[in-house]
């Protein structure tokens, strides 16, 4: 990426005010955990990831997709080689990106500002099954959303790669018992980084304009890199 592409665009300005754009997205994140059902808990779960020792990291992930697609598809070496080689600059761009914005800008996680501002004791979605620690959130400030840079990075060159319109099942938690594992089928790769970055909500650790920005400055990173001479 470009050094003037390292920085997220500003993030909505803070407020208590009702009316207010910040106030609507905590309240939105609030909402659909109150009423998370089961599916919005699947998907949540599906993507979260958090879990050190228990699930991937959210960069890995999207190199375990690659490595179905690769199967799938049963690509040569040499696109193999780009595949691999992109999906790392790329992620590993967007996530400078995201983590030199996240300190720049702060802002606080939903759980703090809805404990503050509207429901003191509301809980996250995000459970920790190995120590059975209810409510977590990550340490580090929300925006943009990591796991919504890097799924918007990785989606983008695996559907450069292999064409969106390719229909996959994604196994990577399948055999977990603490929690809904059943295999989850995309029919288009994209669909499948925008539903990655939206799950942030329904876990209650994430407003909708960190997944929005993360989003795009996964786009951009993948743009970004496909735009080097890779064949000449």
């Amino acid at each position: 990426m470009r050094k003037t592409d390292l920085l997220a665009q500003p993030p909505i300005p803070y407020s208590e005010d009702a009316s207010s754009l910040f106030y609507q997205q905590a309240n939105e994140v609030r909402t659909i955990v109150n009423l998370n059902s089961f599916t919005t808990q699947w998907v949540a779960e599906f993507w979260s990831d958090d879990i050190f020792e228990l699930t991937f990291e959210p960069a890995a992930r999207q190199i375990a997709i690659a490595n179905i697609l690769v199967e799938q598809e049963d690509i040569s070496l040499d696109v193999a080689l780009e595949l691999y080689a992109k999906m790392g600059m790329a992620l590993c761009d967007v996530g400078v990106a995201v983590w030199n914005s996240k300190y720049i800008y702060n802002v606080m996680r939903p759980i703090e500002y809805v404990r503050n501002v509207m429901e003191p004791g509301w809980n996250t979605a995000l459970n920790n099954p190995l120590n059975n620690v209810k409510s977590l959130t990550p340490e580090f400030p929300a925006y943009p959303s990591g796991h919504s840079g890097f799924g918007g990075a990785g989606s983008s060159v695996m559907a450069e790669i292999f064409g969106n319109n390719t229909t996959y099942t994604d196994v990577c938690h399948y055999g977990r018992t603490e929690f809904a594992s059943t295999p989850r089928t995309y029919t288009t790769i994209m669909e499948a980084g925008v539903e990655n970055a939206y799950s942030r909500l329904p876990l209650g650790v994430h407003f909708r304009m960190d997944c929005d920005e993360g989003l795009r400055l996964g786009y951009l990173a993948a743009k970004r890199t496909s735009e080097l001479p890779w064949r000449n």
